[in-house]
């Protein structure tokens, strides 16, 4: 009987000894689970740190592309409003060079319009002085190739009969001017 003691004993010992060594390994494996468990933990809060950061880090690239494309279309706003400002000052250099043209060429053009008046009215004024000089030369020439004038009958007249009474003739002509006789009677 003492050695079914012992056996028992040592059964009781050696179960007593697995016992305790499965409880170590229980222990062991939750302190391992707990581990796994804080480790999954850490990797999740570092996973969730992470892709926050990461949003972070895209929302300010994205703010910054934002702002980079705010300051280029500011830049090129201002390089189209000064290109826009240039292209309005030629432009109203030009009309303002077109209207000083016009504006020359129509006083260009008035002042000879006023040469044209004058040199017409000359040609006006000497083409009738022209034509009083050629009357009155028509006239003169009228006057001397004129063969029945008066002078000229009296002429005729006298050569024909001269009369004479108290040895004055009786047709006299007065040749001052050449356009008038005058007939005296004794």
């Amino acid at each position: 009987q003492q050695r079914l003691d012992a056996i028992l004993t040592e059964r009781f010992h050696l179960l007593a000894v697995k016992a305790e060594r499965r409880d170590r390994q229980a222990e062991r494996n939750r302190l391992a689970a707990k581990q796994l468990e804080h480790e999954n933990e850490q990797m999740r809060l570092a996973m969730d740190e992470q892709r926050r950061q990461k949003e972070i880090q895209a929302a300010e690239v994205s703010q910054q592309k934002v702002a980079e494309r705010a300051v280029r279309a500011a830049e090129e706003l201002q390089v189209r409003k000064s290109s826009h400002a240039r292209n309005l000052e030629k432009i109203k250099q030009v009309e303002e060079e077109d209207d000083r043209l016009q504006r020359q060429q129509l006083a260009d053009k008035e002042r000879r319009m006023a040469a044209l008046a004058r040199e017409r009215e000359q040609v006006v004024r000497g083409s009738r002085e022209r034509a009083r000089e050629a009357e009155v030369l028509r006239e003169k020439l009228k006057e001397y190739c004129m063969t029945d004038t008066f002078d000229k009958k009296v002429q005729s007249a006298e050569l024909a009969a001269p009369i004479q009474d108290g040895g004055r003739k009786m047709f006299r002509t007065a040749t001052a001017n050449k356009t008038s006789s005058e007939v005296l009677l004794g």
